[in-house]
């Protein structure tokens, strides 16, 4: 006769109570752990000391399970209790930026650097929260004083472009995203910000290359279709960027993220930096509505980009002010440059607003508060002869005249069928600094089949063209 199997309680009752002693154990035992690595169990401020390392250990597990108060409040203490130590100070900014509190990520950089005046991490860091802050000259000069190394290369050349980008000066900041690229050629981030840089100074063609290559790939996904989608709005190619919204939003959604890409397609190149890097929207009227959060496509970058904090992380630095008095941060849509005029302040203070109000006209005169080299947009300032927007084959771009008519002579002897009975069409694009830049534009294809016909025989044929939306 087999023995009689005592009958165990598996009541919900009783597996709460488990669960609830099981976690109290797993905690004593933490706290024993922690507590055995000190030489010295006197309590500080009512609480066991803990070894430093230990627990700054303990906190990089609660972050890593997404525990962020616990780990701050970890970090914090070991701060507290150890004034010289950067590893707690570098976690706490490092956090914070995560967070997106970037003052206060800001300070603790400093405080590393105060302590450690040759750490390129935190001198990295630090820029990086000053470029999430709008403040690229000051990012720039903290990136210029760091040499590259093997270990920081990629973020340093990352996060150099960013600032140069923000400052205007796309060109040093394009020459940067290709030293990143010479070290890691399939970085997602240096070739979204790549793409993007390339795109607010108008040269589509290279950035949807750029872009479509991870797109193909599929690497990157949802940003990358964003940002691609965003380039093709802005030259006008909308059919293919919707045909790309479609794969990430219901069909409603379409029109209202082209009217958004739109609208960045109306700023002022430096404005077009910040609106896209930054998400900074208060420029001039926006097409959104004031109860939608902002659609606007942004760089892989992670660290830099400042946002409105989601009620999960602003519960979590409400709970952080009983252990210290905490910098506010201000909303990423009223962040101005200190330089600007009233006037700018004014413009870029304006709410925005409803969906049925119209778009400004966009304007050629560019507002740069740095004075770097800024080229204006489409769009001319003066309008008695009203022009007219057309579909022409861009061709590519010239720094004089001369050089734009032999690349014109260069294509004609090359591909001879194909511009037999063409004619070129040349388009002077001037900056405030007075550099012109020619664009080259084969004439008479104002319309768009007819200007994707002529552009897909020449790609055929070997050739390198793109279809732009532009006036004449």
């Amino acid at each position: 006769m087999l023995p009689k199997i005592a009958q165990i309680d598996i009541s919900p009752i009783r597996l709460i109570s488990w669960r609830r002693n099981l976690r109290q154990l797993v905690a004593c035992l933490v706290l024993l752990s922690l507590a055995a690595c000190t030489s010295s169990p006197k309590r500080v401020d009512g609480e066991i000391p803990f070894d430093k390392d230990s627990m700054i250990n303990l906190a990089d597990t609660f972050r890593t399970a997404g525990d962020y108060g616990s780990a701050l409040r970890l970090y914090h203490r070991a701060a507290k209790e150890n004034p010289e130590d950067t590893r707690s100070r570098l976690a706490l900014a490092d956090l914070y930026t995560q967070l997106r509190t970037l003052a206060v990520a800001e300070k603790y950089y400093k405080e590393v650097l105060a302590l450690k005046p040759q750490h390129d991490i935190a001198t990295i860091g630090l820029a990086q929260s000053l470029i999430g802050q709008n403040k690229p000259e000051e990012a720039i000069s903290l990136l210029q004083s760091i040499a590259p190394s093997p270990q920081n290369a990629i973020k340093l050349y990352n996060s150099r472009g960013l600032a140069y980008d923000l400052n205007g000066q796309q060109n040093k900041a394009q020459m940067e995203y290709a030293r990143g690229l010479d070290i890691a050629p399939d970085n997602i981030s240096i070739i979204n910000n790549f793409a993007l840089s390339l795109a607010i100074e108008t040269e589509y063609a290279p950035a949807i290359q750029l872009l479509s290559q991870i797109v193909n790939k599929n690497m990157g996904k949802n940003r990358a279709r964003a940002n691609l989608a965003m380039i093709y709005v802005m030259s006008g190619e909308e059919e293919a960027a919707a045909d790309l919204i479609r794969l990430d939003h219901p069909e409603e959604h379409v029109e209202q993220q082209i009217q958004q890409y739109r609208w960045i397609n109306t700023l002022t190149q430096h404005e077009k930096a910040q609106a896209i890097f930054l998400g900074l929207k208060n420029f001039r009227k926006n097409p959104q509505s004031k109860d939608e959060a902002p659609q606007t496509a942004t760089s892989e970058q992670k660290s830099p980009v400042t946002k409105t904090l989601s009620s999960e992380q602003q519960k979590l630095l409400t709970l952080l002010q009983e252990e210290e008095e905490i910098v506010s941060q201000p909303k990423h849509d009223t962040t101005l440059d200190q330089k600007q005029s009233p006037a700018d302040h004014n413009k870029q203070e304006m709410p925005a607003p409803a969906d049925d109000d119209t778009l400004p006209p966009s304007s050629t005169e560019i507002t740069s508060s740095h004075g770097n080299r800024v080229n204006t947009i489409e769009t001319p300032i003066v309008s008695p002869p009203k022009e007219e927007n057309v579909f022409l084959v861009q061709l590519g771009s010239y720094l004089s005249q001369s050089k734009a008519e032999q690349g014109w002579f260069h294509l004609q002897r090359k591909h001879a069928d194909l511009f037999a009975e063409k004619a070129p069409y040349y388009k002077t694009i001037t900056g405030k600094d007075g550099q012109s830049l020619i664009r080259l534009f084969v004439d008479g294809t104002g319309l768009k089949e007819t200007a994707h016909n002529f552009c897909h025989a020449l790609k055929e044929a070997g050739g390198d063209c793109f279809v732009l939306l532009t006036t004449r």
